[in-house]
Formats: C-alpha cells, sequence, structure tokens
C-alpha cells in the first residue's frame, strides 16, 4: 500500500512540476510578445518619422498619375545635388511656408527652362516631365498671351534653386506663380 502512495504521491509530485512548468512557459511567451509589440511599435514609429511617411494628395494637381485621394510616401532622407529632371518632390511654398505642394522637378540650377504654348523646353531642347500624362483641359476664359503660365519666357535658373512643375498644369500651383524654389523648401522626395 506504501508504494503505492507513493508511487501516487510520485504522479501528483511531477503533475505539479509540469504545470509550474507550463505556466512559467506561457509567461515567458506573453512577455516575449510583449517585447516583440513594444520593439515593432518603436521600429514603426521611427521609419514613420524618420524613414518614410505617407502623405495623402489633396488636390488633383498631379492628375491623372496621382489624383486626390491617393496615398504617396515620401523620405525626407535625399540629397538635393542628386535630384533629377522629372522627380516629384514635396516642397514648402516660398510665398507661405505652412503650405507644401507636391511637383516635378522641371530645371536644376544652371538651366534655361521655357514654356511655349505649354511646350517645356530645358536648355532649348522640348522634355516630357511625366511620359506624356500630362492633362491639359484648356478650360481658360482668358487667351494664353494674357497669362504667363503657357509662355513662360527664357528663365534662368539660379544656384541653389530649382523650377517646379504640376503634371495637371491647369489647375495647379508651382513656379509659374511662385517663382524659383528654393534647396531649402524641398523637405521629401517621393519614393512611390
Amino acid at each position: 500500500m506504501q508504494k503505492r502512495n507513493s508511487k501516487n504521491d510520485l504522479f501528483i509530485k511531477r503533475n505539479k512540476e509540469s504545470k509550474q512548468d507550463s505556466r512559467k512557459s506561457i509567461q515567458r511567451i506573453i512577455i516575449r510578445i510583449l517585447i516583440s509589440i513594444f520593439a515593432g511599435s518603436i521600429l514603426a514609429l521611427t521609419i514613420r518619422q524618420f524613414l518614410i511617411y505617407p502623405i495623402r494628395m489633396e488636390n488633383n494637381f498631379m492628375a491623372p498619375e496621382w489624383k486626390t485621394g491617393k496615398l504617396v510616401f515620401i523620405t525626407p532622407i535625399f540629397r538635393k545635388e542628386n535630384l533629377l529632371i522629372g522627380d516629384t518632390v514635396l516642397s514648402r511654398s516660398p510665398l507661405d511656408p505652412q503650405r507644401v505642394f507636391i511637383s516635378r522637378i522641371a530645371a536644376k540650377a544652371g538651366d534655361k527652362f521655357e514654356i511655349k504654348d505649354k511646350d517645356t523646353l530645358r536648355n532649348g531642347n522640348p522634355i516630357r516631365l511625366n511620359a506624356g500624362k500630362v492633362l491639359f483641359t484648356d478650360t481658360r476664359v482668358f487667351p494664353s498671351s494674357f497669362s504667363k503660365r503657357d509662355n513662360t519666357g527664357e528663365i534662368y535658373v539660379k544656384e541653389g534653386t530649382f523650377f517646379l512643375l504640376s503634371d495637371n498644369r491647369d489647375e495647379s500651383l508651382d513656379s509659374r506663380e511662385l517663382g524659383l524654389i528654393p534647396e531649402s523648401n524641398i523637405i521629401g522626395k517621393i519614393i512611390f
């Protein structure tokens, strides 16, 4: 009988130890999950704050490629001297630093830029900034000779500045109204 009790006691003891081990394992798993969630959140916030952040298009300035409501991703980490003609950037308005706009680089420092009857010329050569997707609705009330929007005359782009154009040129705000945009006003590059 005593042998049976000792086997029973041993079984109960092992069962208790097994339950304690199970509880400790579950606690370790929960702690690991919580640490992973915390670390992942910190990493995600860091990436969103400093590497890539989303912005929703608030207007049709870049239509038809990016219409109102489209989500684009911007990085503040780029070298301004490495920006290329046609790159899409987020810039602060030189007239109102609280206002930002998205547009393409049409000309860089040292370039001569001109718009002649809506055709864009860089250093005397025609350029297409967005693979021919420019939306021209031609809804003007006044003839193109009345405004500098479609005929700018030759503009020399000074050192430390860019000439920026939006894709939807009949409805947008860009360097035609704001003038040359200083490098310091370009705050991000659209990556996708």
